[in-house]
């Protein structure tokens, strides 16, 4: 996105293995510029995120959200579809986009973490 880049990710365990699990997906996020995904793996994660998009925007109140949350995120632009931007993304605009945002250094990240379960 113009001015940066947004990399959200979604984990699912246990209260008692929130810190372990954050602990391991910091580390792949810090180890992207070290490792970087193959064309391969870009496919697999544009496809996915194609999938779960079309999914979530089935219910018009989803769809109101994701055109809400895609005109944020295009920033004072015109406004281009999300889907478009993924679809069209390459090797290459992944790798730009790692080498020049992702420094741990330079980012904000922002944590929810669930509470403790209530009860037994």
């Amino acid at each position: 996105f113009p001015g940066g880049a947004v990399l959200m990710a979604y984990l699912g365990t246990g209260v008692k293995n929130v810190e372990e699990a954050r602990a391991a997906l910091e580390q792949e996020i810090r180890g992207l510029r070290e490792r970087p995904p193959d064309a391969a793996e870009i496919g697999i994660a544009k496809n996915r995120l194609l999938g779960k998009r079309a999914r979530s925007e089935l219910a018009s109140i989803n769809e109101a959200y994701a055109f809400g949350f895609d005109l944020l995120l295009n920033g004072r632009g015109a406004y281009r579809s999300m889907d478009g931007l993924i679809g069209a993304a390459s090797l290459d605009d992944v790798m730009n986009v790692i080498e020049a945002f992702m420094s741990w250094d330079r980012s904000v990240v922002l944590r929810l973490v669930p509470e403790a379960p209530i009860g037994p």
